[in-house]
């Protein structure tokens, strides 16, 4: 089984891609059952993004909440996507699973087009086709690594883990949903946001003067969210800001739906 977490499509493309190569079953976590039991000589693996140079924050909950039982000559692995770098989300990702007294047994890293908006632009659309076309060589340079059940970290362009655990102050400050701005003026209420949010952070409210049930817009009623800025790239009008993010564009992975 191979599951996943995805905002912009990117994790969900390559564990579509893993999972379609290995034979196995593809799970969004967001879909995946509160305890969930391993089968003997089972291939187990996890696609995340990298935030903030460790384990993004819903694969992170995943991990802490979910029960696992294992079984016997499992294989585990890890793959973290990244824009600019991958950082210490191997080692992040080693400790979390050992905290369930699980052992990981190798981490892989695959670089994607970067989608935090609010510092990078997406609207270089050339570039961005040619990170996914030379995805692939790594993706199947990972499913062979997989198929011999290779060990150890191999995610590229190491931190040290206190680097992860620096940033995460960082992560606390950018994880504030004040800095979300909705422009009422493109946004067509069709709460896509709200559905599609992990951590049901949204609720749609009604517009000043409301003529219709679409007469509305999405607020942020949770202090703090996952930041996976899915909402972001996700809205069919663009009517949606985050920090400095107006004018960088939005990604969504051409390969996959989300």
């Amino acid at each position: 089984m191979i599951y996943y977490f995805s905002a912009t499509g990117n994790s969900k493309y390559v564990a579509e891609r893993i999972g379609k190569a290995l034979g196995e079953e593809v799970c969004s976590i967001e879909r995946s059952p509160a305890t969930i039991k391993f089968r003997d000589n089972e291939v187990i693996g996890l696609v995340a993004p990298t935030n903030w140079l460790g384990v993004s924050l819903p694969a992170r909950e995943f991990l802490m909440k979910t029960q696992f039982t294992t079984a016997k000559n499992n294989y585990i692995f890890y793959v973290s996507t990244f824009g600019l770098l991958p950082g210490a989300s191997g080692e992040d990702a080693r400790r979390l699973f050992a905290g369930r007294g699980i052992t990981l047994n190798a981490s892989f890293s695959i670089h994607m087009p970067e989608n935090f908006t609010p510092i990078f632009s997406a609207n270089h659309k050339k570039y961005i086709a040619r990170i996914i076309e030379m995805a692939e060589t790594r993706i199947d340079r990972v499913i062979g690594q997989v198929r011999n059940r290779v060990t150890g970290n191999h995610t590229c362009i190491r931190l040290p883990y206190i680097m992860r655990r620096i940033m995460s102050v960082l992560l606390s400050y950018e994880q504030q949903t004040k800095r979300f701005r909705v422009d009422e003026n493109k946004c067509i209420g069709c709460a896509l946001c709200e559905k599609k949010c992990p951590v049901q952070a949204i609720t749609m409210v009604p517009n000043a003067n409301a003529q219709s049930p679409t007469d509305r817009h999405p607020v942020w009623t949770k202090e703090k969210c996952a930041i996976c800025l899915g909402c972001l790239h996700r809205c069919p009008k663009n009517a949606i800001n985050y920090g400095a993010s107006a004018g960088h564009g939005q990604y969504l992975n051409p390969k996959t739906t989300v």
